[in-house]
């Protein structure tokens, strides 16, 4: 006689040991062996063990949830994809240390998770886990959130941040950063966003605090860079790398707290080895990765083996099963994730809290190679 066994279709860590016949071994059967990989077109990963991608407009996050910061209405972790409770379309999502935001298709900003600051800029510091509307004062064409704070930058260029000051004041609505600077993209991922503006200069916001009445900001720009032309920027907690017209990464080790700066170290080129040139930089918590024209990754972090502390080092690339190339890439504290060609979202490096989208959300491991996020219901 034989049994059927029916299992939830998604849990995160639900499994079945049955005995087979015929066997002398036990057979483990996981809920998530049948669930299909996740198509992304946008992808994210946060410095709490999360990451959240966008599939035919709506956002899908997985992995810690202790602040609602998954969106879909618990603080259950999960161990693979499932679509936050919003009945709005978006086109991008960015992933804070405990939260994260998302554009919608009308420009409006959503944001939800943990809200201590103000970072989910609904003008509370009560945590949503849920999408949330971000009371901006018009719409965005570009979300990106850090360490408790998030940004975003309108059509004119305009940017607005909401969320933890460099006097540790709260700001729980989005505000104007400065209207003499003019940001082309912006990028946050440790404590200071970062961004080109004006005629491909590197600028970064490094104060956030409240003066009398209202709060006000000043931006900064590495002098270093003046002179060097960069197309895109990224921000960690201690280093910010600015990517050049030529392909290659010029960064700078800084000590900062909060979203105010302290000091910042000698330049340091970080570029491939051979003749690739990287064409895409993403920051963040703690670490940087780039891609290159190949749609191989490298990343690295600073204050370790990998972030130069000489002005010139050469990376060495992910290593990655044959063939595979990626379109994205985003890096985290301790793991990473991308698009790869085909479409399907990857992530690689730790998987204690189900970050990796790969079905085990309650199991210390680690993937050393990228492995496909699976998409729950």
């Amino acid at each position: 006689a034989s049994t059927r066994w029916t299992l939830g279709a998604d849990a995160g860590a639900q499994a079945m040991t049955a005995a087979v016949a015929n066997t002398a071994t036990p057979v483990t059967v996981h809920a998530w062996a049948s669930l299909p990989v996740l198509q992304a077109t946008a992808i994210s990963t946060g410095a709490n063990d999360f990451a959240c991608a966008v599939s035919a407009g709506q956002v899908f996050c997985w992995g810690a949830n202790d602040s609602g910061q998954l969106g879909d209405g618990t603080q259950q972790p999960r161990g693979v994809a499932r679509a936050v409770h919003a009945d709005v379309q978006f086109t991008d999502v960015s992933v804070g240390f405990a939260h994260a935001c998302a554009l919608s298709t009308t420009g409006d900003a959503y944001c939800w998770g943990w809200n201590a600051w103000g970072q989910v800029g609904d003008g509370t510091t009560t945590d949503r886990w849920t999408p949330t509307r971000v009371n901006a004062p018009m719409p965005f064409v570009q979300v990106t959130t850090g360490a408790g704070y998030s940004c975003g930058r309108t059509q004119v260029g305009y940017v607005y941040c909401w969320g933890i000051g460099s006097d540790a004041r709260t700001i729980t609505s989005p505000l104007l950063v400065t209207t003499s600077v003019q940001f082309q993209s912006i990028q946050a991922g440790g404590f200071n966003p970062c961004g080109v503006a004006n005629v491909n200069t590197l600028y970064c916001v490094v104060d956030m605090q409240v003066y009398g009445p209202g709060p006000t900001m000043v931006v900064w720009q590495p002098a270093a860079m003046g002179a060097v032309p960069v197309t895109a920027s990224a921000s960690s907690v201690n280093q910010v790398c600015g990517l050049t017209t030529s392909g290659v990464a010029n960064c700078w080790m800084m000590s900062q707290q909060r979203m105010a700066l302290w000091s910042i170290g000698q330049a340091a080129t970080v570029q491939v080895s051979g003749a690739e040139r990287f064409v895409s930089i993403r920051s963040g918590f703690s670490s940087v990765c780039a891609l290159s024209a190949s749609g191989v990754p490298y990343c690295w972090s600073a204050g370790t083996a990998g972030m130069p502390s000489v002005p010139s080092q050469r990376v060495a690339a992910l290593a990655m099963p044959q063939g595979m190339r990626f379109t994205t890439l985003q890096a985290s504290l301790d793991f990473s994730c991308g698009i790869a060609t085909t479409g399907v979202a990857y992530c690689w490096g730790q998987g204690d809290n189900g970050q990796l989208g790969d079905g085990d959300a309650g199991t210390p491991h680690a993937r050393m190679t990228p492995g496909a996020v699976l998409r729950g219901k």
